[in-house]
């Protein structure tokens, strides 16, 4: 979110911030909804392959496994959805969030909420302070 158009672009405050919530929705939206999908595809891939021999059978307690079952018994649903738009990405953070927390009827809004408020900082600070994304977006001086 915060190397968006919106930022690079000098839009208006309100401009930038329905856009930078329309994008943040609509990935929220289609990564939470068809996780579902990804997940049963990525499974049905590795049978297929643990079938064909070219892939060994998995380990239960990996390292990521570990990282994310820490994560979720830390941070809860309210940490992970905080921490999606901004650090984690929509994508990435949308299908943890409905992999883990989908019994949970706050889940989706959760996500929905963090969005708002990410593109609510986002967009106050390149507004009220212009000149603090100069390090990070610099103008160029093309005609």
């Amino acid at each position: 979110m915060v190397f968006s158009p919106v930022v690079a672009l000098k839009f208006t405050f309100l401009t930038g911030l329905l856009m930078n919530i329309s994008a943040g929705f609509t990935g929220v939206s289609f990564f939470f909804f068809l996780s579902d999908y990804f997940m049963e595809r990525a499974h049905q891939k590795r049978v297929r392959r643990l079938i064909n021999g070219t892939a060994k059978p998995k380990k239960t307690f990996t390292w990521m496994n570990k990282f994310l079952v820490r994560g979720k018994r830390k941070l809860g649903l309210f940490g992970i959805a905080i921490l999606t738009p901004m650090f984690i990405s929509i994508p990435l953070g949308s299908i943890i969030t409905a992999k883990f927390f989908t019994h949970k009827k706050w889940a989706y809004p959760s996500l929905l909420l963090a969005v708002v408020f990410w593109a609510l900082v986002i967009g106050g600070l390149a507004s009220f302070y212009p000149d603090l994304f100069k390090t990070i977006i610099p103008e160029t001086n093309e005609p």
